[in-house]
């Protein structure tokens, strides 16, 4: 964005709004100067020339908005003092992979059953699981059932492969 200041030249800024709304407008202030409503879903032209109508205080603006893509029944994940704790431990892991989220693709062959909501599931039908079975000398050497865990985090998903079931605690 740029601005005039007191002397008359023009400044670069960057500034940053956040609007948190599902419908309904709102209105930029900046410099004593304010915008006729803009809608809640605007897109960046729209912001872009709602911001250069305050043509006293700004001469020229880039709007970009981030995360401009919507996916349907998504939420941010929002953490607080008030969050739930959960301590999960393993014990006996075989092997585990952490997989940033955005990169994840699920297998369909793949059966969830949650064991302490979506965050922790466990997986049968794994093709993780039967891969490792294929490079290792797991079957070889592992006497007891072999299971696949899966932690859905917020920016990760972490697979871990154990012959226990994990112990959940709230801390």
């Amino acid at each position: 964005m740029h601005t005039r200041n007191y002397a008359g030249t023009s400044t670069t800024e960057i500034q940053v709004i956040n609007c948190d709304a599902d419908s309904g407008t709102f209105r930029v202030e900046f410099d004593g100067s304010i915008t006729e409503p803009i809608e809640y879903d605007a897109t960046a032209s729209d912001l872009e020339q709602a911001l250069e109508s305050l043509a006293d205080v700004i001469s020229d603006v880039d709007v970009t908005i981030d995360g401009a893509g919507i996916i349907p029944d998504a939420r941010a994940v929002e953490v607080t003092e008030q969050s739930k704790r959960v301590r999960i431990e393993f014990s006996k892991v075989l092997a585990y992979q952490v997989i940033d989220e955005s990169y994840y693709v699920s297998q369909s062959s793949n059966k969830l059953e949650e064991l302490a909501g979506p965050v922790l599931c466990q997986q049968t039908g794994s093709d993780y699981l039967e891969h490792l079975k294929q490079i290792s000398l797991v079957n070889d050497l592992i006497d007891d059932p072999i299971h696949h865990y899966a932690l859905n985090l917020a920016d990760d998903i972490i697979d871990v492969i154990s012959t226990t079931e994990p112990s959940v605690n709230l801390i």
